[in-house]
């Protein structure tokens, strides 16, 4: 297996290069990697299937879909599954367009807020504002037919919410900051137009895209079933996903939200005597890992995109691209390559540096 670095390669592992391009960007996802990145592989890999296990806001299917490839995702963050579908569904263009001419002309009234329980996303709107994207909400779910076009209204007044609140994701924490904000009709009216916009480019129908609440770590598909997976399971120390997103599933998910999530792999399990998180981040790579080798045809390949931490307690510098390379092929994959894509320095306290990391590529085949 060898090792190698490509620093060109250090800005199509973020979400950056998404942030202009139609459709991809109707969901900002941070911990997202680039369409670049996923279209450079797909021409490596040549598959005729494709699974992102891990599918955030479905970048790997979105492509698979502009490439004509069929593509299957799975996740269980809700925020996650809104996206990545609303991104990838087969839209009647016209129909939709015309949900959404309707959607702009909505002029949102006054409407009680009680129906909130979450005292911090209270706090991160005006009163005010926060009853009219209920208003909203309350109009897109019981007025809009289809299904899609109601999935596709949602995550722009999802948002739109965002843009008019005092909150900002920094790192593992949401903050509030006290700023002016645009009225939510404005915020909302502007999300729409780029949907609209950006519909005239949608692939849709070119490839079926089926997208499944489900763990990675127990797939819910035969065995041999892709040629290709392209994914990024979360990575150790990084954020709680779940606490990260707890505006958006308070407004848009009521009753739905993924309590407990590790801030790595799955759903958070029973202590049962390990030492570190360490020992459940193998444990859930390992099975993760297991799955993907399961439902890979012979032949198929694998693209990990992972990232190496510090751990603190153990003053260890996690290397997670070795990591997965050497869990891999005790399950059976060959280790082809590791790309490294870029360098970070962890830091203790965001200003101490402790030693670097590796942001990588693992490339890994089911022989």
């Amino acid at each position: 297996m060898r090792i190698v670095e490509r620093p060109e390669l250090a800005k199509l592992v973020t979400f950056v290069p998404n942030k202009n391009l139609p459709v991809h960007r109707w969901f900002y996802y941070k911990e997202g990697f680039s369409r670049d990145l996923v279209k450079m592989l797909l021409d490596e890999f040549k598959p005729e299937t494709v699974l992102d296990p891990f599918v955030g806001s479905g970048t790997t299917a979105l492509t698979a879909k502009e490439e004509g490839i069929p593509a299957a995702g799975t996740d269980v963050l809700p925020v996650a599954l809104l996206a990545s579908r609303v991104k990838t569904y087969d839209y009647d263009i016209e129909e939709t367009k015309e949900w959404i001419r309707w959607a702009m002309k909505l002029k949102p009234q006054p409407y009680s807020t009680e129906s909130v329980r979450d005292p911090f996303v209270k706090k991160v709107f005006l009163p005010k504002t926060l009853g009219k994207i209920l208003w909203l909400r309350e109009k897109i779910w019981e007025e809009v037919e289809d299904r899609k076009s109601r999935d596709l209204l949602t995550l722009a007044l999802m948002n739109a919410s965002l843009r008019s609140s005092f909150a900002f994701k920094d790192g593992a924490v949401i903050k509030i900051r006290r700023r002016p904000l645009p009225p939510i009709e404005n915020s909302f009216r502007r999300e729409l137009k780029k949907f609209y916009v950006d519909l005239d480019v949608h692939p849709s129908g070119r490839a079926p895209t089926e997208i499944i609440e489900a763990d990675a770590r127990n797939l819910p598909f035969p065995d041999e079933s892709f040629d290709a997976v392209i994914t990024s399971p979360p990575y150790m120390n990084k954020i709680e996903y779940a606490r990260v997103y707890r505006i958006e599933e308070e407004l848009f998910f009521p009753g739905k939200r993924v309590r407990g999530m590790r801030s790595f792999v799955g759903l958070k399990l029973l202590d049962r005597g390990y030492l570190h998180t360490l020992d459940l981040y193998r444990e859930d790579l390992r099975r993760a890992l297991e799955e993907m080798y399961r439902v890979l045809r012979t032949g198929g390949r694998a693209a990990i995109v992972i990232a190496g931490s510090y751990i603190r307690e153990l003053n260890l510098i996690f290397e997670a691209d070795v990591e997965v390379a050497k869990i891999a092929e005790e399950i059976g994959f060959t280790a082809q390559e590791i790309i490294v894509a870029r360098k970070l320095w962890a830091t203790v306290k965001r200003t101490k540096k402790v030693g670097q990391v590796r942001e990588s590529i693992v490339l890994l085949k089911k022989e």
